[in-house]
């Protein structure tokens, strides 16, 4: 199985949990404050958290698949930050190996989902939402 990204234990594959889309934000820090007779002045606090949001996918095959979205609760319900793992490839000895690239720990901000296209005891034929997970930050001082 090919592993698109991996949140802690948790997998996205094209065979299990796909994303469709995936959304990068940034944000930089800028404190205010009030000057007499003038707009308002900023000053620059630094780098504020990244976040990641996830369009994703389940087509469910199995029992376990509907598993998937509390899977995904209990990680975030657990309240610790997880390590964020990008597929890659590298090439070694001019073959393409697959790898991961460490993104370092992220943490559940929020989860939706939406189910659809149900069989007739009320099991969902598709499972569509969005996850969305920020960096939990250094804890070292550079």
């Amino acid at each position: 199985m090919s592993v698109m990204m991996a949140w802690g234990d948790f997998q996205f594959s094209m065979s299990t949990t796909q994303y469709q889309r995936l959304k990068t934000s940034s944000s930089w820090r800028w404190g205010q404050y009030d000057r007499y007779g003038r707009k308002p002045g900023k000053q620059y606090q630094g780098p504020g958290s990244d976040s990641k949001t996830f369009d994703i996918a389940i087509y469910p095959q199995s029992s376990s698949d509907l598993e998937i979205i509390d899977n995904i609760k209990s990680i975030g319900n657990q309240g610790k930050p997880q390590r964020l793992i990008a597929g890659a490839l590298k090439r070694v000895n001019g073959q393409a190996k697959g790898s991961g690239l460490d993104l370092g720990l992220w943490v559940l901000e929020k989860l939706d989902t939406d189910e659809g296209e149900f069989l007739d005891n009320g099991v969902p034929l598709e499972i569509k939402g969005t996850i969305t997970i920020s960096d939990y930050g250094d804890d070292e001082i550079k």
